[in-house]
């Protein structure tokens, strides 16, 4: 697993939490909205399934697997066959 991976999720869920934390008063409420929810992610996986076929797309989960499964590999052994 690389540990880039890792850190760009880490930072990613940080900035959101920092975001409601310091974006106001309100708390939670202006960051959560169930429409909003169904609209984004449905509104996605609808525009990905109009816009590709199913099978890339079933692949592409099993490659977003392999970028936290997948064990190290030493550079010199792929570059080098």
């Amino acid at each position: 697993m690389d540990i880039g991976t890792i850190m760009g999720c880490v930072l990613g869920g940080l900035l959101i939490l920092f975001a409601i934390v310091f974006g106001g008063t309100e708390g939670l409420a202006p960051f959560w909205s169930i429409p909003a929810l169904f609209i984004v992610f449905g509104g996605s996986a609808a525009a990905l399934l109009i816009a590709f076929p199913l099978k890339p797309i079933l692949k592409s989960f099993a490659s977003v697997r392999q970028c936290f499964m997948q064990p190290k590999t030493d550079p010199k052994s792929v570059a080098l066959g």
